[in-house]
């Protein structure tokens, strides 16, 4: 991925309609500890491992801010989000800039210090695609909470969501 994620990610995202068809290879997880709530639909594939969220709109403040213990590619699929993008300054976690992004924005994340938080504006569905674990981690606090599957019903309804956003 020396040329970066996001060519992988568009020739994986073409792929998608038809993994979507076989849900049992997929994983799920509802997402409640931290605004915003996020529920995720995810598979390991040997491009890395392939997210799919559904994630709700949160006020000013609320959202996450979160390094990845990865680097990764995303695209908005729907929606529209605020995106910050910071580091740990002296110490403290800083924002850095804010843009605000919308359907069809495609971007990356491949600096192992970088934080970021996503704010949806409305409800949003996003792909992102994640490569190997960094050799040096950042270091953040994760939840002690278990965080619990989506149900049946839920995890077909997502799945035909994002299957008519990626064939349209």
């Amino acid at each position: 991925m020396a040329d970066g994620m996001i060519p992988v990610l568009i020739a994986l995202e073409a792929q998608l309609p038809a993994l979507l068809e076989d849900l049992d290879a997929w994983q799920t997880l509802d997402i409640t500890y931290h605004p915003p709530h996020v529920e995720r639909l995810w598979m390991q594939r040997p491009e890395g491992r392939v997210f799919l969220h559904r994630i709700e709109a949160c006020e000013p403040g609320e959202a996450l801010f979160h390094p990845h213990d990865w680097p990764s590619a995303m695209k908005i699929l729907a929606g529209r989000y605020e995106h910050g993008v910071g580091a740990a300054i002296d110490g403290e976690v800083q924002t850095l800039s804010v843009a605000r992004l919308s359907a069809g924005t495609y971007y990356e994340m491949t600096n192992p210090r970088t934080y970021h938080w996503v704010r949806p504006l409305e409800e949003v569905h996003t792909l992102m695609l994640a490569g190997p674990l960094y050799a040096e981690r950042p270091r953040f606090p994760k939840p002690d909470a278990r965080q619990g599957p989506l149900t049946p019903e839920r995890k077909r309804a997502l799945a035909e969501r994002f299957g008519a956003l990626l064939s349209s």
